[in-house]
């Protein structure tokens, strides 16, 4: 899986995609990770150029594609 670090975005630590599994995860500073399926090669280019990720990901991600949701337990 290919890893993307993103700092310019506030809530938004790191993006990574596996073309093979068309496995699109995403990884939030509060420590969540998104882990989205069947996702299109495409959308995953297309978010490494966009000027703002959280809008691209509330428009085109979110409700569109089946994902799972991991929230670390701190101790």
């Amino acid at each position: 899986m290919r890893i993307f670090l993103v700092p310019v975005f506030l809530i938004i630590q790191a993006i990574g995609y596996d073309a093979k599994t068309k496995i699109l995860k995403v990884n939030y500073k509060s420590g969540s990770i998104y882990t989205y399926f069947q996702v299109p090669a495409q959308i995953f280019q297309t978010m490494l150029t966009t000027y703002n990720l959280g809008i691209y990901i509330n428009s085109h991600i979110r409700g569109n594609y089946h994902y799972q949701r991991f929230i670390p337990r701190y101790i």
